[in-house]
């Protein structure tokens, strides 16, 4: 492979040499130009791939990790998660330092109503403007793009391919001058000393050169980062609160799937009899495990507002007001020191409130209802309107039921695989903020060998 490579390389170097043999002495740099839009091409292709690959791994770890979680204990569904997402993690990483890229809303945008005549030329005129403005961004980035290490690697290439000789006639003096110089063991202890001194007096001349302004801004900047630290590291009891609600969910909400997975069956079992029982009376019980024609009134999605027991209410009411009076304002600033784990936290903490009236969502953490309800949605789904059937008036049903769904064989397994492996990400995003919070105040292992120096 590296043959065949180096061997296609230096053909295509001498076909561009004789393509460019008109230039004279500047066939080379003819050679070298072409060199850089090849390499570019050819690199910005592999970042993109490579990202686009790297992606699509981590998304099939995450989902083959989920798929695995079907049918397993609370305790693996929960490592099965964390180690997913870091993997996850770790690929998106490797992603980004391929190329990075800015993952749009897949939401169609709004868009203005159309005014009048003149669409077709008013369209065609923005899209030659926006083309315009797409082509001064690229030409205001190819500083940045330079000095990233795709345009160092392209620039090196390209002159590598263009110069070879040029490099290696440098390369051998360099040498030469090496092999001939007598280096003594006084000159290289004063080559030493100079080299060690420059770099204290470099640093001196650097902070003398630097602004007042610079000075302020570094200033003011570390002192926007405290505060900030400050702030999340007062928020980490409301957080950590938070989490353990949330963690505390999942053996409950396997514990209320089975019982409405009873109760659904109950019902499954009050639509197939062939005569009247009357073992439960609907409304009077509030087990619903028999319908009547109201209930083809009733919504078929949540009909009662979320419902928390006292300690999720106190952990809810805790975080809303660590969010409006301490952590809010410093999302922007907790971006640039933060890890990665308490940032994705941070992230998940914030997409929690509602942007419009700044309260918490309350179906992020589920009711105590969750399933009661659920279960009323998917028997509601079978009820069918109009008049019952010959079949319900003679089983002493009042209204028409078409099911067909037996819970005992399948019912809502998927929504409770989905639900838990849901709590089971937001607790750890929640923990891990929670847990950078409680650190800020131990210190590192560096810091403490500091400390141990001075003393």
């Amino acid at each position: 492979m590296t043959t065949w490579f180096t061997e296609w390389l230096d053909g295509w170097r001498e076909s561009t040499t004789q393509a460019f043999s008109s230039w004279g002495p500047n066939a080379p740099w003819g050679t070298f130009i072409v060199s850089l839009v090849l390499f570019a091409f050819l690199l910005l292709t592999l970042a993109v791939v490579g990202h686009l690959i790297l992606t699509k791994i981590a998304l099939s770890v995450r989902s083959c990790a989920e798929w695995l979680a079907g049918g397993a204990t609370l305790d693996d569904i929960v490592r099965l998660e964390s180690s997913s997402a870091r993997i996850e993690r770790a690929l998106r990483w490797l992603a980004t330092r391929a190329v990075t890229t800015q993952y749009e809303s897949s939401a169609q945008p709004p868009r203005l109503p159309k005014q009048g005549r003149g669409n077709l030329t008013r369209k065609l005129l923005r899209n030659l403007w926006l083309a315009l403005r797409w082509l001064w961004i690229a030409l205001a980035s190819i500083p940045k793009i330079v000095f990233s290490w795709l345009g160092l690697v392209v620039v090196v290439s390209a002159v590598l391919t263009a110069f070879p000789s040029t490099i290696l006639t440098g390369a051998e003096r360099a040498r030469s001058v090496l092999l001939e110089a007598e280096w003594s063991i006084p000159t290289a202890v004063a080559m030493a000393t100079i080299i060690a001194a420059m770099t204290p007096i470099s640093i001196m001349a650097i902070r003398a050169l630097a602004s007042e302004t610079g000075t302020a801004r570094r200033t003011f900047r570390q002192g926007r980062e405290t505060s900030a630290l400050q702030q999340l590291h007062a928020a980490a009891p409301a957080i950590a609160a938070l989490a353990g609600v949330v963690q505390s969910q999942l053996d409950e909400m396997v514990r209320t799937y089975a019982i409405q997975e009873y109760r659904a069956q109950e019902w499954y079992a009050w639509t197939q009899q062939h005569r009247p029982e009357h073992r439960h009376h609907f409304p009077q019980s509030d087990d619903h495990v028999e319908c009547n024609q109201s209930c083809l009134d009733l919504p078929l999605t949540r009909a009662r507002p979320y419902l928390h027991n006292e300690e999720t209410q106190a952990a809810i009411a805790g975080i809303e007001l660590a969010w409006k009076d301490q952590l809010k304002d410093e999302v922007l600033t907790l971006s640039r020191i933060v890890n990665l784990p308490a940032w994705s936290g941070l992230m998940t903490l914030r997409s929690c409130f509602s942007t419009k009236t700044e309260k918490f969502i309350q179906h992020v953490v589920p009711s105590v209802d969750e399933w009661y309800v659920r279960r009323i949605a998917w028997q509601h789904r079978q009820l069918v309107p109009g008049s019952p059937a010959r079949a319900d008036n003679e089983a002493g049903r009042n209204v028409r039921v078409n099911s067909r769904l037996d819970p005992s064989a399948k019912w809502l397994e998927d929504e409770l695989h989905a639900l838990v492996w849901k709590l089971a990400g937001l607790s750890r995003e929640l923990t891990s903020l929670a847990n950078f919070a409680y650190a800020l105040t131990r210190p590192r292992r560096f810091e403490r060998l500091a400390r141990l120096s001075d003393s």
